[in-house]
């Protein structure tokens, strides 16, 4: 028996059936990706308003939320004194109404950034004197959160040394992560993209993580961090046509210092199983992930 032929209404219905399924797959995605950012906004948005909410109450007031002159004359940028959050760096800038006295402390969001995740929230405050019984000046309260790259290793490896566990965290490196790196090398192709190299490192420095240079200078913002650290260095290759690579990040509680890029170059003997046995945390990357060169 002979195939009916397909009739030019019934290809255009099936085309336009496509059209819409494909339209319908577009939206979902798009959905979910602005849907995954707002809620990373949502969890930045409570954290500034736990920082601001813990510095009301904390040793820079009096005890009834509000703030104590002196102390706020104690700090200045770099320190993130009365209050800290883990993953999140914090900046805060307070000023008196009538703006003649102002005070700013905290971690200054890494230059250059522009697509960090941060975020602010604004709080009404009341300022006085040590000794002062009376709220002297009436004034405004800003803080400003950002989570990066170095404010997130800074969180693991805290952790890992206060709990003796082993702890990992998923971060895409992009662009935006060459300001931890140095690049290395670049090599083109008529055929392919450019494929990037960078090297990045982290070490202490003054009790502060910092990215730094092959001589070991900062080449960022550094965070200080409760925690000892042997220093980090690996060499990866920048993924130019998937615009970033999903990487594993591990900070490891080990008995001496170790610096390997790769967490499998870490021997199973000089990792710590008690707290007894932890000298200091290492950090690595899961090398299954990240072309590392």
């Amino acid at each position: 028996m002979a195939e009916t032929p397909l009739m030019f209404g019934d290809v255009l219905f099936q085309l336009v059936r496509m059209l819409v399924f494909l339209i319908f797959v577009i939206g979902m995605a798009v959905a979910f990706v602005t849907i995954f950012r707002a809620s990373e906004l949502d969890y930045a948005a409570k954290a500034a308003r736990e920082v601001g909410e813990t510095l009301m109450v904390s040793g820079a007031s009096d005890g009834r939320g509000v703030l104590v002159i002196e102390e706020l004359n104690k700090y200045k940028i770099g320190d993130e004194p009365f209050a800290r959050h883990c993953s999140y760096g914090y900046k805060a800038t307070i000023k008196t109404t009538d703006g003649k006295q102002s005070w700013e402390f905290g971690m200054e969001p890494q230059p250059g950034m522009d697509n960090a995740l941060k975020a602010t929230e604004k709080f009404p405050i009341g300022l006085k004197h040590a000794g002062s019984e009376y709220v002297e000046y009436t004034g405004k309260m800003e803080i400003t959160v950002h989570e990066t790259l170095l404010t997130q290793l800074s969180c693991v490896m805290e952790m890992a040394y206060e709990t003796g566990v082993r702890q990992t965290m998923r971060h895409t490196l992009t662009n935006q992560d060459a300001h931890f790196a140095e690049l290395s090398d670049v090599k083109s192709s008529m055929l392919t993209a450019s494929s990037i190299y960078y090297d990045m490192r982290f070490a202490l420095k003054n009790g502060k993580l910092c990215a730094v240079d092959g001589k070991g200078e900062p080449i960022s913002i550094c965070r200080k961090i409760n925690a000892p650290f042997g220093g980090f260095h690996v060499k990866y290759k920048y993924d130019v046509k998937a615009a970033g690579s999903d990487t594993t990040f591990a900070a490891i509680p080990v008995k001496e210092p170790i610096n390997a890029a790769r967490c499998s170059d870490i021997p199973n003997d000089v990792v710590a199983t008690t707290n007894d046995e932890m000298k200091t945390v290492a950090l690595c990357v899961d090398d299954k992930e990240l072309e590392i060169v």
